[in-house]
């Protein structure tokens, strides 16, 4: 769109940037679906907007310049902190995996540069040492249905090493599906786009599978929940950086995952490991939930401003 004379552009790029305007801009489209969905010039041009004097429409740009630069400073400055606070969980999960709780214990080395030196009394084994069992992912080439067996996506694999299912799509039950059901203690590992990425069952689940681009991995003898934390430690995440093979997709195989490197305490070190932090990383995380909560509301209050602002709604001085 070229702007006229009477249309300053600074002031009507804040306008086209508001919800309301992009709802209506999709009220005046069509199509079958979202991803189909199209607005033409034809349409498009039917669309009220407010037209303020020149003077006021400057007036409005450089207003909302300023006050939108400030609320995007605190936002930065708050995704900084999370970054920051996100490293330092990351730290403490590293630290504690590979080096125990207690700092007065006698170190050795392990023998493996991603691990550095562990406590004494502690093994290290490759992972495919605990692998009790390993399986690709489902495929069922009819798609999504309405209800059935919901399919665990890499999607669905959240950053903690937990998994959501509240999206994920349902597939039919086939002849065949039994052998992909997740169980409690199951980890499932993306293979591709974002390979090394996992999820772990924590707990009894709704009926699911695992996507075709997942391997699950079923261990043995060990405290999952420790096993959960060293999979997202700066050690293992270097070791699966290295294996990682690929140009712009870059992928992992299940037996790239079981050549990697475990340091595995006494069971009863591990479970001490894991709930300590559970409770160090749940701080953090909470932390982490509050200055989320504050960018959403430092968000929310932005596009406000600039709705009030460009149809007239608070005076600019």
């Amino acid at each position: 769109l070229k702007p006229r004379g009477e249309m300053n552009p600074n002031c009507y790029n804040w306008l086209f940037h508001t919800s309301p305007f992009a709802d209506e801009f999709y009220k005046w489209g069509h199509g079958i679906v979202d991803d189909l969905w199209t607005t033409r010039w034809q349409e498009m041009k039917n669309i009220s907007v407010v037209i303020p004097s020149l003077e006021e429409q400057q007036h409005i740009a450089d207003y909302l310049d300023k006050k939108c630069a400030e609320i995007d400073g605190l936002i930065e400055l708050r995704e900084q902190m999370i970054a920051q606070l996100t490293d330092y969980k990351q730290s403490v999960i590293t630290e504690a995996v590979t080096k125990g709780l207690n700092p007065n214990v006698e170190f050795v080395p392990s023998g493996v540069d991603w691990i550095g030196d562990v406590p004494k009394g502690w093994r290290i084994a490759q992972t495919r040492r605990i692998v009790r069992n390993h399986l690709q992912g489902y495929y069922d080439a009819d798609g999504y249905v309405t209800s059935g067996y919901r399919l665990l996506r890499i999607t669905d694999l959240l950053s903690n090493g937990n998994l959501s299912l509240e999206n994920a799509p349902f597939v039919k039950e086939t002849p065949n599906i039994k052998d992909f059901i997740l169980q409690p203690g199951d980890f499932c590992f993306a293979r591709t786009g974002g390979a090394g990425n996992f999820g772990f069952v924590s707990g009894d689940i709704e009926p699911a599978v695992f996507a075709s681009y997942l391997i699950r991995f079923r261990f043995s003898g060990q405290n999952n929940n420790y096993l959960r934390y060293y999979f997202l430690s700066y050690s293992f995440i270097s070791e699966v950086n290295s294996l990682i093979h690929g140009g712009v997709n870059k992928n992992i195989h299940a037996e790239n995952i079981k050549d990697t490197h475990l340091p595995l305490p006494p069971l009863s070190e591990q479970k001490s490991i894991a709930d300590y932090l559970d409770k160090e990383c749940k701080e953090i995380d909470d932390l982490i939930a509050i200055k989320q909560q504050k960018i959403e509301t430092l968000k929310e209050y932005k596009k406000s401003l600039i709705f009030e602002a460009v149809t007239g709604k608070i005076e600019i001085s």
